[in-house]
């Protein structure tokens, strides 16, 4: 199991600290989630690996939030096996807001998701426009980002 920590740009945790397990053949790597503001409200997290203890606070390791911006990086996420954009939150009905940022270049989605059938999930300029994931991957993009979308058809 991995502990999924979600943490705002500044470090703050998002209420009550939430950690959300989840399953992955990665044993003993943790991942940090850093907000990513998107279009109509939908929250995207990308993953930034370390590897020390959950103890540890977002401020000894700066509270950065990273981004790739070429495909380079990208593939040099992929062969860590970091892959972005695992979900949403939502708390008391409402979306989590971030102290992230838009993410510049929505067509990465696609690289960094591992979409399995070829075309899990759409973006076209911001928007999440289609949802056809299958299997484990639609636990993650489809089911979460379908319910209750504010300001959006998606649901």
């Amino acid at each position: 199991m991995f502990l999924y920590r979600v943490e705002t740009k500044d470090c703050r945790v998002f209420p009550n600290d939430t950690i959300t397990e989840l399953n992955t053949s990665m044993a003993g790597v943790q991942y940090r989630l850093y907000a990513l503001r998107h279009t109509r409200r939908v929250l995207y997290f990308f993953t930034t690996m370390y590897y020390k203890e959950s103890s540890e606070t977002c401020q000894a390791y700066g509270g950065r939030l990273y981004t790739p911006r070429t495909q380079d990086e990208v593939m040099m996420l992929q062969k860590r096996r970091m892959f972005g954009f695992v979900g949403l939150t939502k708390f008391t009905g409402h979306w989590v807001d971030s102290a992230g940022q838009l993410y510049e270049e929505p067509s990465l989605w696609h690289s960094l998701y591992p979409i399995g059938n070829g075309n899990c999930a759409r973006v076209q300029d911001g928007y999440l426009i289609d949802c056809n994931c299958r299997k484990r991957e639609r636990r993650f993009v489809c089911d979460v980002l379908y319910e209750s979308s504010e300001g959006s058809s998606l649901g």
